[in-house]
């Protein structure tokens, strides 16, 4: 039995100072965060490629036409990434009319990274805004967006998301766990040593953009094009790294819609881990994995204190991580889903970590 509870110290009090660490800079976000100061404004750059998202990018685009005031200069650029389905077609009868500033432009090349640097190099403004075709804007968001690049002194800024609604069981264990990333983004980017954005909801100088000749360096990854533009910022002693966190600000996303389609998702997020060249983002991604791994050894033990001794001890450090994100950006109805979380994770961290060695993930009906 004294093995087994070295076993556990072993394993879990380096995970609940990790949770801890985590927890603590969470909860002191709004210091380092950026602050809107004033009613100055600078013109931006929207990129938003997309592949096969009719009936969604239609939604994004007409809150964009309605949100764009007449007295900037800023842009909507929608890069189409050879689509198959008739989305083109309804941004065509969705454009205003002799209106510069909305552009639908098509990629040469197939893969978002591809429609993202078509996109971007076509900007003429120096903030670039990434959207995802299928996220929803909140109310003055491009007031928001325009006024905290205007105070950024950063390269980069790493904005919210949110993902919502969830009226499936397994969309609430995935809002769940995504909840949890962005308090683990925010809390590392409130430390200065951010690893973790999303795409999804990114603003960029352009110039940085071109220092780093774009999305080249890591080009061969299929996925990535959020994280590794940060990674290469953040290691720069030239460039910078920045975050604005308003709760009522965040984009919505849509969860997955099946569970193979989550699957897909999680396999091209986990084949990018090791690859980071940061030895801090592989140390965490290595040590959620073992602590969840470790609940399956304690079964080994026969001892049912001692396995649920070790399943106490890491669901105090999950409630560290995943309790007030939850609560500050009010998404209360998910807290009644946290055991559940609890008991569910462990095993689908692990399905998805050995998917992930055999799964060619699959991205907009096409092979990455």
């Amino acid at each position: 039995m004294i093995l087994w509870l070295l076993f556990i110290l072993a394993i879990y009090a380096p995970y609940f100072m990790w949770a801890n660490k985590t927890h603590t800079g969470w909860l002191s976000k709004d210091e380092n965060s950026i602050k809107v100061k004033g009613d100055e404004q600078v013109d931006i750059s929207i990129v938003i490629p997309f592949r096969n998202e009719d009936g969604v990018i239609q939604i994004l685009l007409e809150q964009l036409i309605k949100e764009l005031p007449d007295s900037l200069q800023s842009e909507v650029i929608l890069i189409n990434d050879h689509s198959t389905d008739s989305g083109v077609e309804s941004i065509q009868d969705l454009l205003p009319p002799s209106d510069s500033r909305f552009k639908l432009i098509h990629s040469e090349k197939e893969g978002k990274k591809h429609a993202l640097s078509t996109g971007i190099n076509a900007a003429s403004n120096d903030w670039i805004i990434s959207l995802d075709a299928d996220v929803v804007l909140p109310n003055k968001w491009f007031d928001f967006i325009s006024q905290v690049c205007a105070t950024a002194e950063t390269d980069m800024v790493i904005l919210p998301v949110e993902l919502y609604p969830t009226p499936k069981l397994f969309q609430k264990i995935e809002a769940l766990e995504f909840t949890v990333l962005q308090g683990i983004t925010f809390s590392y980017a409130q430390q200065k040593k951010a690893f973790l954005a999303n795409g999804a909801h990114l603003a960029f100088r352009k110039q940085a953009f071109i220092d780093f000749n774009g999305y080249s360096a890591h080009e061969h990854m299929a996925s990535g094009d959020d994280v590794f533009l940060l990674e290469q910022i953040q290691q720069s002693p030239t460039h910078s790294v920045g975050y604005s966190y308003y709760a009522d600000m965040s984009v919505t996303t849509t969860p997955n819609r099946s569970l193979l389609q989550l699957l897909h998702q999680k396999a091209r997020w986990g084949s990018k881990t090791f690859k980071f060249k940061s030895k801090e983002t592989k140390t965490i991604g290595l040590l959620i994995l073992v602590a969840n791994l470790g609940l399956f050894a304690l079964i080994f033990s026969q001892d049912w204190k001692i396995f649920f001794l070790g399943f106490f001890i890491k669901s105090i450090c999950d409630l560290y991580l995943v309790v007030f994100p939850l609560t500050v950006r009010s998404r209360k109805t998910l807290l009644k889903y946290i055991p559940l979380f609890m008991v569910v994770y462990p095993f689908y961290i692990i399905f998805v970590s050995v998917a992930t060695l055999f799964l060619k993930p699959k991205w907009k009906g096409r092979y990455i």
